[in-house]
């Protein structure tokens, strides 16, 4: 395995734990906004009207999904070069 095999699984291995960052974010803040909507009216209820507070998407989960896109590309492209790179040939000697 090539230096183009290391790095397609490198970066798929990181590409693997940035979804996973980006869920557990989006789930977290998922959970806290349901808390503070079983808390019922109070202050967060006369804040925005009285209405329920919908979840949003953290910013934390926006960064994990953007280098979790890159590290699958890189990925992608370490897989499609190192395919077409020429075997290595050892040091050549001339025999005159």
């Amino acid at each position: 395995m090539g230096a183009g095999g290391i790095g397609a699984i490198v970066c798929g291995i990181l590409c693997v734990v940035c979804i996973f960052v980006a869920v557990e974010r989006y789930q977290a803040n998922a959970a806290s906004i349901e808390a503070m909507n079983q808390l019922g009216g109070g202050l967060f209820g006369s804040l925005n009207g009285g209405g329920e507070v919908r979840a949003g998407i953290p910013a934390a989960t926006k960064y994990a999904i953007f280098f979790a896109i890159l590290s699958g590309g890189g990925a992608i492209v370490f897989l499609a070069t190192g395919s077409k790179r020429p075997a290595p040939t050892g040091p050549s000697r001339s025999d005159d």
